[in-house]
């Protein structure tokens, strides 16, 4: 018997605006939680939450390296892999605009893929060289307030993700306590440190599935006003 707080894709496509193939291509992507009983999607609210979350912003997305470099240039950080002419635009995107109304166009700085891991691995997991902690596993977000969770969340390159899950037996899940959100090569070497920037941390708990969660996102993020007073 599905769940009654669990929605159709129907249902979430006129929550979102959207066509229902989005839909399904967003449970694919794993931007939406969703399980599949006897053929139909039914999809967990708490993820449509976060996906209204993210809101609409004018302009097109920014490319990985872009969108990295505007998370670095938030956290007062210099992206050594842009030129220039690159970073001064971004300044100016972000002056203009403020690291919360940007998010939207920050979408593809990693695809979030989720997965189940035996419990015993995860130490080795959170540990690993190609991996830069996010979300509910950076030390920025229990700092903020957050109660340590059992999840390991973070980003990686391509070119690791495979193995990774090879490695560790990695099975995608519903009840992930893995969040592997991929990265598309642009810096040599990566990853860039071994925790993300805090302001990516607070993007990804603002997009959290979770309520509590997304209201710690919240409280980091405000932090973020553009701007920034400098003596």
């Amino acid at each position: 018997m599905v769940e009654q707080s669990r929605l159709t894709v129907s249902e979430v496509a006129s929550r979102l605006g959207v066509h229902p193939s989005r839909v399904r291509a967003l449970i694919h992507t794993g931007d939406l939680t969703a399980r599949s009983i006897g053929g139909r999607w039914f999809i967990d609210p708490d993820s449509v939450d976060a996906r209204t979350a993210q809101g609409t912003a004018s302009g097109r997305r920014l490319t990985p390296a872009r969108a990295w470099g505007l998370l670095f240039l938030a956290d007062d950080q210099r992206p050594t892999w842009l030129d220039t002419n690159a970073i001064w635009k971004l300044r100016r995107l972000l002056e203009a605009d403020g690291l919360d109304r940007l998010r939207p166009r920050l979408v593809d700085r990693g695809r979030r893929t989720a997965w189940r891991a035996h419990p015993s691995d995860l130490p080795r997991i959170r540990g690993a060289a190609t991996l830069a902690r996010t979300g509910v596993s950076a030390e920025a977000a229990a700092s903020a307030g957050l109660i340590a969770s059992d999840v390991v969340d973070g980003y990686l390159p391509s070119d690791a993700w495979d193995p990774l899950v090879a490695t560790f037996g990695l099975r995608p899940s519903d009840q992930p306590n893995i969040i592997l959100r991929v990265v598309p090569p642009f810096s040599d070497p990566w990853p860039l440190g071994s925790e993300a920037p805090a302001s990516v941390v607070a993007i990804d708990l603002l997009e959290d599935p979770d309520p509590r969660t997304r209201a710690v996102g919240r409280s980091m993020i405000q932090r973020y006003r553009w701007p920034i007073d400098r003596p």
